[in-house]
């Protein structure tokens, strides 16, 4: 069964099970668990915003409006996340046929403060790729060498790479845009690496063909084992971003290689490339000598 076909029948599995006794919350509930397992940072928004959740859908929609106004004890981060959250349950809402149209597009988001921007230098890259696990030692080399999202590489079908020309399609992205991405050598060989398992589409799976929902145990404990601290993820993707500045790639190249819309997402690596500045300088200096010279 493809993951429509899949979709598909839970979505009804949710429709027969919706009893006059059942209420929003409960369906909701049920299918937020599922989503956040798919997104692990995001998990802890279900404990969150449980007190305050919906039980109807008015009431979600007046939770939902209510976010416009920004509590000052909460972060705009936290905001983001939770209104995020009930957009995504208004969609299967949506499908399930209980609303027809989703309040939380109406919510315009607050600013984001987004200056976190870990990464590993190269000895701790080669600690943690050490402490992984044999499974997850491709999808961490994937990431390192490619900048892809962990939801785009665990979405990898093998239909989505050309070994002939060496490309990556990334089809579902988060900012709903595809876009190609070219393989290096250490891709290229650990994707050729990779046995298919059963007759599933997914590059990376269980023995059984099942796609990995869940990798942040395997994960956490790699990061342990290696002596790492404050790292996630995602941060691979930072990794991938700060080396390639760090070895003098041009930042609007990045900015394509990461399939950031806003160029302004690509700029917190900047400071990473003090010499650019004194490249363009530099520039400037040749242009002058000709006028005093």
């Amino acid at each position: 069964m493809d993951s429509r076909s899949s979709e598909q029948a839970r979505i009804r599995s949710y429709r027969l099970s919706a009893g006059p006794l059942s209420t929003y919350k409960s369906l909701a509930l049920r299918e937020l668990e599922n989503w956040c397992c798919n997104i692990n940072e995001e998990k802890k928004v279900i404990s969150d915003i449980e007190v305050p959740f919906p039980s109807s859908v008015d009431d979600a929609i007046d939770l939902v409006n209510a976010h416009k106004t920004i509590p000052p004890r909460r972060s705009n981060t936290t905001v983001n996340r939770e209104i995020g959250c009930l957009k995504h349950i208004f969609t299967k809402a949506i499908q399930w046929g209980i609303v027809k149209n989703n309040p939380g597009k109406k919510v315009k988001l607050p600013r984001e403060k987004n200056t976190r921007l870990r990464y590993l230098e190269e000895e701790e890259i080669k600690k943690l790729y050490d402490a992984c696990a044999e499974h997850l030692k491709p999808i961490v080399i994937v990431a390192l060498n490619t900048g892809m999202r962990k939801e785009e590489i665990l979405s990898l079908r093998w239909k989505d790479l050309d070994y002939r020309i060496r490309t990556i399609s990334i089809l579902d992205t988060k900012n709903g845009e595809s876009r190609e991405l070219p393989m290096n050598d250490i891709v290229y060989r650990t994707l050729l690496g990779i046995r298919k398992k059963g007759d599933g589409p997914w590059v990376f799976c269980k023995k059984n063909g099942e796609r990995y929902g869940n990798i942040r145990k395997a994960f956490e404990g790699a990061r342990k084992r290696a002596g790492i601290v404050d790292f996630r993820f995602h941060d691979l993707r930072h990794t991938f971003a700060s080396h390639l500045v760090m070895a003098g790639v041009d930042l609007r190249t990045v900015q394509e290689l990461l399939g950031h819309k806003s160029f302004e997402m690509t700029l917190r690596y900047a400071h990473l490339s003090p010499d650019h500045k004194k490249v363009a300088l530099d520039v400037l200096c040749k242009r002058m000598v000709t006028i005093w010279s």
